[in-house]
């Protein structure tokens, strides 16, 4: 009985040690992705999104500094 609670605890520490490893490169992705989007956007050109209702707006100053302060909280939360 004992060999099999250590089998069990062996194949949980494998499941997390993939999850985590999963979370890192998700981490990692999304600090790559925020680092383009803020070099992009402190180039000064000019950036566009597309609207729900599939109408293309360019950022005015006020969207630009939404979305660089939303591009600084994904780099504080997945840069390392």
């Amino acid at each position: 009985m004992h060999v099999v609670v250590v089998e069990k605890q062996a194949r949980l520490e494998g499941c997390r040690s993939l999850r985590q490893a999963g979370l890192q490169k998700v981490k990692a992705d999304n600090c790559e992705r925020a680092k383009a989007n803020k070099a992009l956007m402190d180039s000064g050109v000019r950036v566009s999104h597309t609207k729900p209702n599939g109408e293309r707006e360019i950022l005015d100053d006020a969207g630009r500094a939404a979305e660089l302060k939303r591009i600084q909280t994904v780099m504080e939360t997945n840069c390392n």
